[in-house]
C-alpha cells in the first residue's frame, strides 16, 4: 500500500500539503507573504513579496532578502528539496548548523550580512554549486567552506575596511575546491595565496583586486583553465616563472602593481588579448616576450640616444 501526499493549491501553484503549511509558517515569522514566481516554467512578475518557485510539486527556490532578518528562519530547514536560497541584504549574524539539512540545495546567497563564522556542518551540502559570502564580516576564511566539493562559483569580497570581510591568507585546504570555475575575493586585504592555489585546474575567473598581494605562489602557473585574471592595485613586483604556463589566459589585468620584471616564459602567453600593465617601462624584458607584446609600452627597450 503506497500512501500519497496530498496536492493542494497556494498562490496559484500546486504543492505537497506539508510545504504549504510550512511556507504559511514561514510567512508568519517574516511578517510578509509570499508569491509564486515561477511555476511549472511560467513567471509572474511581483513586487513587495518574497518569491518562491515550484516544480514537481516542491519548493526549489526562497527569495527572502532585504527582509531585515537578524536570524534565519527554522522553518527554512524544512524544506528538503530546496535547490536555491537568496537571503542576501539582512542582519544575520549566524548560519545555524540546520543547514545541514539542505541536502539538495545549489545556490546559497548571503551577501551584505553580519556573519563572521560558518558552520561546519555546510560540509555536508554536496550539491552546493554557488555561494555568495561577500560584505559580510569574517576575519578569516571560513574553514568549513573548503570542503564543498562541488563548488563552482565563490564570491567573498569585502568592502568597507573594518566591517567587512578580512583575509589575510587563505587555508591550505582552500585547494580542495578542484571545481571552482569563478572565484571573486576583492578588497579582503589578502596578503598571501597558498601553494595549493594551483590544485584550481578548474578556474577560469579570477578576481583578486584591491588587495595586498606581495607575490604569488609558483603553482600558479597550474591554473590552467584560467581566461581571466584580474590583479589590479596589489603590491606585485614580480611574476612566477611558471606564470607562461597559463596558455589559456585572454584577459590579465596588472594595473596599479610595482611590476619590475617579467619572467621569460611569458612570451608563451600569444591567446592574451587583453593586457593591461602601468606605462613604467620594466627593464630586462626577454626579447620573446617584445616579440610577442610588441604593442606593450612596459615592454619596450630603453632608447638610448647618440650624441654627435
Amino acid at each position: 500500500m503506497f500512501y500519497i501526499e496530498k496536492v493542494v493549491k497556494f498562490r496559484y501553484a500546486e504543492l505537497r500539503q506539508e510545504e504549504v503549511t510550512n511556507l504559511r509558517d514561514l510567512e508568519k515569522q517574516v511578517g510578509n507573504d509570499f508569491i509564486v514566481v515561477k511555476y511549472n516554467g511560467n513567471y509572474n512578475k511581483t513586487e513587495n513579496h518574497f518569491r518562491f518557485d515550484v516544480k514537481n510539486y516542491h519548493v526549489v527556490k526562497l527569495d527572502l532578502s532585504h527582509a531585515n532578518l537578524s536570524k534565519i528562519p527554522d522553518t527554512i530547514f524544512k524544506f528538503p528539496h530546496l535547490q536555491e536560497l537568496y537571503l542576501f541584504t539582512n542582519k544575520i549574524e549566524k548560519v545555524p548548523d540546520s543547514i545541514g539539512n539542505l541536502l539538495s540545495l545549489k545556490h546559497l546567497h548571503l551577501s551584505h550580512n553580519k556573519l563572521k563564522s560558518m558552520p561546519e556542518s555546510i560540509k555536508t551540502l554536496t550539491s552546493l554549486e554557488q555561494l555568495d559570502l561577500d560584505r559580510n564580516q569574517f576575519e578569516s576564511f571560513p574553514y568549513s567552506v573548503c570542503f564543498l566539493k562541488n563548488l563552482r562559483i565563490l564570491y567573498g569580497s569585502g568592502g568597507k575596511e573594518g566591517v567587512s570581510n578580512h583575509f589575510k591568507t587563505l587555508p591550505e585546504t582552500f585547494g580542495n575546491l578542484k571545481k571552482l570555475e569563478w572565484l571573486i575575493m576583492s578588497k579582503v586585504g589578502l596578503e598571501a595565496l597558498p601553494e595549493s592555489f594551483g590544485n584550481l585546474k578548474a578556474l577560469r575567473i579570477l578576481n583578486l583586486k584591491n588587495n595586498n598581494l606581495t607575490s604569488l605562489p609558483e603553482s600558479f602557473g597550474n591554473l590552467s583553465s584560467l581566461e581571466e585574471c584580474n590583479l589590479w592595485n596589489n603590491n606585485l613586483s614580480s611574476l612566477p616563472e611558471s606564470f607562461g604556463n597559463l596558455e589559456s589566459l585572454k584577459t590579465l589585468n596588472l594595473w596599479e602593481n610595482s611590476i619590475k620584471s617579467i619572467p621569460d616564459s611569458f612570451a608563451r602567453l600569444s591567446p592574451l588579448l587583453n593586457l593591461r600593465i602601468n606605462h613604467k617601462r620594466i627593464p630586462n624584458v626577454a626579447e620573446g616576450v617584445r616579440k610577442t607584446f610588441p604593442y606593450c609600452s612596459a615592454f619596450r627597450k630603453k632608447k638610448v640616444y647618440r650624441l654627435d
